[in-house]
């Protein structure tokens, strides 16, 4: 049923942004509303701290002192749906997934 496509893209700096392409069966806002709803359902789910018309920030609560950021910015093309986010390893702090996902706002 269709094919994906995953790439990850890794800074000198360390951080991981990760890109899944695969075919669309929905239009951004319906997308969007769903990752929005699978990552709220997560039981470490704290707050969604940046929201924008294709995407997100979010922060999950891992530990009493220990809180991951991440996001998802989703774009529908050419019947393809483009999703980009921070990568699988590692931590990001507030200000490190926002500067991921105001590149991923801006690329092309």
């Amino acid at each position: 049923m269709g094919s994906q496509r995953d790439v990850v893209l890794q800074g000198a700096d360390g951080y991981r942004i990760q890109i899944f392409s695969s075919d669309a069966y929905k239009n951004e806002a319906s997308t969007v509303a769903e990752y929005k709803s699978e990552i709220k359902q997560n039981p470490l789910f704290k707050e969604f701290v940046r929201e924008e018309p294709n995407g997100f920030v979010y922060a999950f609560q891992l530990d009493s002192t220990t809180i991951n950021h991440g996001f998802r910015f989703i774009q529908v093309r050419n019947g393809k749906e483009i999703v980009i986010q921070q990568g699988m390893l590692g931590l990001y702090s507030k200000d490190e997934a926002d500067r991921l996902f105001t590149y991923a706002l801006n690329s092309k």
